[in-house]
């Protein structure tokens, strides 16, 4: 899944360690279900177990029922999750191999069954099976955790493999809930759902972060390479859009520490938009692995912290900044995992600041109300 990968912005191996721990605390003190609507529980099969099997354990297994709910989400992940991953350029490697990785590794396993359950909640046709295939969807990433949490977090060549698609698909299951569903649609909710999923997926890829170069070498890791060297550095230069958007973060004297953080999430954003502008255009020549779709899931975690924090305090110049973000969700709004997340969070940023940030929110609403959704607007700005 080589266009999920973004960057690892926290390159010190104390900060790493840091927020690993901080991340494992978080899986296991805080609830996952603020990633749901509070509702009774529905009466669902469990996940796939995480024990270890024995030989007996075999034996009596294989006289067991089928658990048709299990079979019938691993049907839907390798005919249709795996291909809309591909179709979006989000995957460059086969279902097969895959599932390969996933197999042996009963969080791993865990994980995308459940990401397919979301992906059914979302586009599955019967709208009374919607909220159960999203209650599965939050039982099995809940499980896939606690087994994730539970093993030694010793990574190999072998090991790192699995934990890396972890970490991506994680990520893109985590963004996806928060974006589609919004609970009592307000701003506040949203924030504080956002910023958690940011230090969760964070701290997931923190424990892959050593490893990178055993993962170059791997079939799911080489187009990585690739990925990284476009998004990780921040861009020579800004388009004239991204050029207004800081001369107006600069002028407002917001002191040099803020002021560098937005700088680097706008640098983000410019590096995600110049992406997007490549795959646009015909006369551009761009590594296929470099997806526009991957590379808008990615900038969430390629921001710096600091930026995080200060949208974690509702600052109105961080919330601008994430209004820019929220107009590439819109205009790839195609996209299943991204649906009407990005007009969501547009709309209610400008409801939120006023008109007086009308000036600094020009190009978010420009997109919004573009009634052709052209992406060619990436490439005017």
């Amino acid at each position: 899944m080589a266009a999920l990968y973004a960057n690892d912005v926290m390159s010190r191996d104390a900060n790493r360690h840091c927020e690993y721990q901080v991340s494992k605390a978080v899986f296991r003190h805080s609830s996952l279900n603020n990633f749901t609507r509070t509702s009774t529980p529905l009466q669902q099969p469990s996940p796939i177990s995480p024990q270890v099997i024995t030989e007996h354990d075999t034996e009596d297994d294989s006289y067991s029922p089928v658990n048709m709910h299990h079979m019938n989400l691993f049907h839907f992940l390798t005919t249709e999750t795996l291909p809309s991953l591909h179709t979006h350029e989000l995957i460059d490697i086969s279902p097969t191999d895959i599932l390969k990785h996933c197999l042996p590794v009963p969080y791993l396993m865990n994980e995308f069954l459940g990401f397919a359950a979301l992906h059914k909640s979302i586009v599955g046709g019967e709208a009374h099976m919607r909220e159960s295939y999203r209650f599965q969807a939050m039982n099995f990433q809940t499980h896939a955790l606690s087994i994730y949490n539970a093993e030694p977090a010793v990574l190999n060549a072998e090991t790192c493999i699995a934990a890396f698609l972890f970490s991506s698909v994680l990520g893109a299951h985590l963004l996806c809930d928060t974006l589609i569903y919004r609970g009592d649609d307000t701003l506040n909710k949203f924030l504080e759902r956002f910023v958690q999923y940011i230090h969760i997926h964070r701290g997931i890829r923190t424990v892959v972060g050593g490893h990178w170069d055993d993962l170059s070498q791997s079939p799911i890791g080489r187009s990585f390479v690739i990925s990284r060297a476009v998004l990780g550095d921040q861009p020579a230069t800004f388009g004239p859009t991204l050029t207004k958007l800081l001369g107006l973060i600069q002028s407002a004297k917001l002191g040099e520490s803020l002021t560098k953080s937005y700088k680097l999430a706008i640098g983000n954003l410019q590096s995600i938009m110049n992406v997007c502008e490549v795959s646009t255009s015909t006369s551009i020549s761009t590594p296929a692995s470099v997806s526009a779709y991957g590379a808008v899931i990615a900038w969430p975690v390629m921001v710096p912290i600091e930026y995080v924090d200060a949208l974690g305090m509702r600052r109105p110049e961080a919330l601008v900044i994430l209004a820019y973000y929220a107009a590439l969700l819109h205009l790839y709004q195609q996209l299943w995992m991204f649906g009407d997340g990005g007009r969501f969070l547009i709309e209610s940023i400008c409801d939120s600041l006023g008109v007086e940030w009308g000036d600094w929110l020009e190009w978010p609403m420009k997109i919004l109300h573009d009634d052709n959704n052209s992406l060619e607007l990436i490439s005017d700005s």
